[in-house]
């Protein structure tokens, strides 16, 4: 497969950010594309993500994405201490919020928990900028909430689900 862009990142980015549980759906979302995945990663996922809250928000250009699901989902290629991952969101994935694929349980491999920092090294170059709208959403939204992201009550409420359609919040 040939990479989108340098994988090993000569000016690279750090995001960092602090393991969380997640739902449950990630793995569920993207179960249907395995083939698909193997076939543009070169590897075979293993079946759940590595919930990551980044310590800011973070959007990755689209164009560097290898993008799947009929255009629905991203991967992106980067790095935990050495490992290979792939940055997962989908659209709509709010800029604070990544979830990690790998070949391994990145959990065990990294012998990481709830609570425990994360540092992720990405290519500077697949980072976007946020306009001002993005930012304004992202703090209405999320501000002094962002770690109920992966709080279904939070997360599921039809306010919320209502104003994020309607300000397009997060990753396109």
């Amino acid at each position: 497969m040939m990479a989108l862009y340098d994988p090993i990142p000569r000016k690279a980015a750090l995001l960092t950010g602090t393991v969380s549980s997640g739902r449950g759906k990630a793995f569920h979302h993207v179960k249907h594309s395995l083939a698909e995945l193997e076939a543009l990663t070169g590897v075979v996922l293993f079946p759940g993500s590595l919930n990551v809250v980044l310590d800011r928000e973070v959007k990755l250009k689209a164009c560097n994405a290898i993008i799947f699901d009929n255009g629905r989902r991203y991967l992106w290629e980067a790095y935990v201490e050495g490992i290979r991952i792939w940055i997962y969101r989908w659209k709509g994935t709010p800029f604070h919020i990544v979830e990690l694929f790998s070949d391994k349980k990145l959990r065990d491999a990294l012998g990481m928990m709830n609570g425990s920092s994360i540092s992720i090294q990405v290519n500077e170059a697949m980072i976007d900028h946020i306009s001002m709208k993005g930012k304004f959403v992202s703090f209405l939204l999320w501000g002094g909430r962002r770690r109920l992201f992966y709080n279904v009550t939070y997360t599921d409420s039809k306010l919320l689900k209502s104003m994020r359609l309607r300000l397009s919040d997060g990753q396109r």
